[in-house]
């Protein structure tokens, strides 16, 4: 059976709000049975994708940030990311990655990449998705970084290789960082998806 599209009924319903999030309920049309069907998703309020960003120095370290999350309830370590500032006129995944980098950091890159044109949160639940990005030769610019009472942050730094066994072991449980270290290699070893792959398969 081939999979279809279910098509969105009417507009979504807002169930609770704050804090910037929403929990909305949607109603679809099940293209196998035509029923009509109800799903719960979260989101934001102003719609808006933010950018995650894998940063790395030209020492081959990995900036990134530890803070307490209140939805696990424990510290947590990340990569940096923010969502696009209505202040600025450019928003584009880059150069919001870029001054997001900069201000939960006090490190500046000397170039962005935008790794895909977007990635899942939680493709089951969540309607918002990301712009996954990479930063190279990031530099410390500590007088960018903002104190944020309400976030507050530690930047660490952990050499490439410390942090992809990290990964491997299961010591990185933020998903998204594991899809932006992957994606992220092939720009870090300057090699291509095709050499890469055969490097790690034989």
């Amino acid at each position: 059976m081939a999979i279809k599209a279910w098509s969105k009924d009417g507009e979504p319903e807002i169930i609770a709000k704050g804090y910037g999030r929403v929990l909305v309920r949607q109603w679809f049309i099940n293209p196998y049975t035509n029923e009509r069907i109800d799903f719960t998703q979260f989101g934001s309020l102003k719609n808006q994708w933010p950018t995650i960003i894998m940063a790395i120095t030209d020492k081959l370290e990995v900036l990134v940030v530890r803070q307490f999350r209140f939805s696990p309830n424990e510290i947590t370590l990340e990569v940096p990311g923010g969502n696009p500032n209505p202040k600025f006129e450019d928003n584009s995944p880059i150069a919001v990655g870029s001054r997001e980098l900069s201000e939960e950091t006090g490190y500046t890159p000397r170039e962005v990449i935008q790794l895909a044109p977007k990635a899942f949160f939680d493709p089951a639940s969540y309607n918002v998705n990301y712009y996954p990005c990479l930063a190279l030769g990031c530099y410390p610019t500590p007088e960018k970084k903002e104190d944020n009472s309400n976030e507050k942050t530690e930047v660490v730094l952990i050499p490439l290789k410390e942090y992809l066994k990290m990964m491997f072991n299961g010591e990185i449980f933020d998903s998204k960082t594991g899809h932006l270290l992957v994606m992220s290699l092939i720009h870090i070893l300057g090699t291509d998806a095709e050499a890469l792959a055969n490097k790690i398969l034989t």
